[in-house]
């Protein structure tokens, strides 16, 4: 209940869960024992994901694009969205951080989050 009372307050956080989780699970330092209990969030993540993929398609999407990782540095082209000090985005509704998906409606600057549409 602690992190959806913090996602509704609409204030944005120091990193995404999600972010921390993936490199949690990515890390080869990880023990065993945090991975087993990291897992299941990870799942349910990517079902979630995949829920809301299909959500957006079934509303009509009709475009989409991967976005590099925030930690990658470069030139960003200027249709893409942009990322607050850290690197990372952020809905323009909710002020969650994004790091597995947004929505950047068509002909707007705007970056939603995927939750947020529905």
């Amino acid at each position: 209940m602690y992190l959806q009372d913090i996602q509704e307050s609409c204030e944005s956080s120091m990193v995404s869960l999600e972010r921390l989780l993936f490199s949690i699970a990515t890390d080869a330092r990880s023990h065993v024992e945090v991975l087993r209990q990291v897992l299941p969030m990870v799942v349910r993540i990517r079902q979630q994901e995949l829920s809301y993929r299909q959500e957006l398609l079934t509303l009509g999407l009709k475009m989409s694009e991967r976005l590099p990782l925030p930690e990658a540095s470069g030139k960003r082209r200027k249709s893409r969205p942009a990322r607050d000090e850290e690197g990372d985005y952020e809905c323009e509704i909710c002020r969650a951080n994004l790091f597995v998906s947004l929505v950047v409606p068509f002909m707007s600057s705007d970056i939603i989050l995927v939750s947020t549409i529905g």
